[in-house]
Parts: structure tokens; sequence; C-alpha cells
């Protein structure tokens, strides 16, 4: 009986070291989700066609894509993605209104200093906190 109680508990065990978390998302990878997000906003908001914000969806795509290469440098940002911060910054994407400055508070939650792990605020001022 010690015998089969001990083996049970070796198995169980085990497999809690199966469990295997995710890497966070590299710089790339969380530039293009940032993307996307974006220009599937600007799409619900009927900001892409001929003569709107964007031309068409690829004109958004290299517009954002070079955004967010330029918030998120490499030297800052490169293996130092925050991956919950990301979802944060994504859900903001796709809450943000159509209409006004809303967008403002949106790049802010998008920073460098909120999605990159100990990078310091893009204008060079404490985040206040």
């Amino acid at each position: 009986m010690v015998a089969l109680v001990a083996a049970s508990a070796g198995l169980g065990a085990r497999g809690c070291g199966d469990v295997k978390v995710p890497p966070p998302p590299t710089r790339a990878e969380a530039r293009e989700k940032a993307t996307t997000a974006a220009c599937d906003r600007y799409a619900k908001c009927a900001y892409i066609g001929p003569g709107l914000a964007y031309e068409n969806r690829e004109s958004c795509e290299i517009a954002w894509r070079s955004n967010f290469e330029s918030m998120w440098p490499a030297a800052d940002c490169e293996g130092h993605i925050d991956k919950d911060a990301l979802d944060v910054c994504l859900g903001r994407i796709q809450s943000t209104m159509c209409e006004g400055w809303d967008i403002l508070s949106t790049l802010g939650i998008c920073g460098k200093e909120h999605v990159c792990i100990g990078a310091a605020p893009t204008d060079g001022g404490s985040d206040g906190g």
C-alpha cells in the first residue's frame, strides 16, 4: 500500500513538470500584433479607403508598422516585451473611440515605458509612478 501511494505521488509530481510557460513575444511579434490591431480598428472606424486616412489596408499597415518600430526601439525593447502590458495595449487599441483625441490616450498606454520592461519614458520624463 505504501509503495502504491508513493508511486502515485511520484507520477503526480512528474506531471507538474510538463507545464510550459510560453516565452514573451519578440519585439517583431509585438509590433505585428499592434499593427494588425491598429489597422483593424481603423477599418472598423471606416478610415481605410480612397480619400480616407489610409488609401488601403497595406498603407495603414506600412504606417503603423513604422510607428510601432519607432515607439519600441530595438535598443530598449528587444527581448524586453511585457506580455501583460502588450495585451493591455492591444485591448486599448481595440476600444479606442473612432472620433476625438482618444488615440492619444491609447498611444500613451502603448508607449515603450509600459510595453518594454525597464524602458525609460518616451518623452524622457517620469511616468508619474
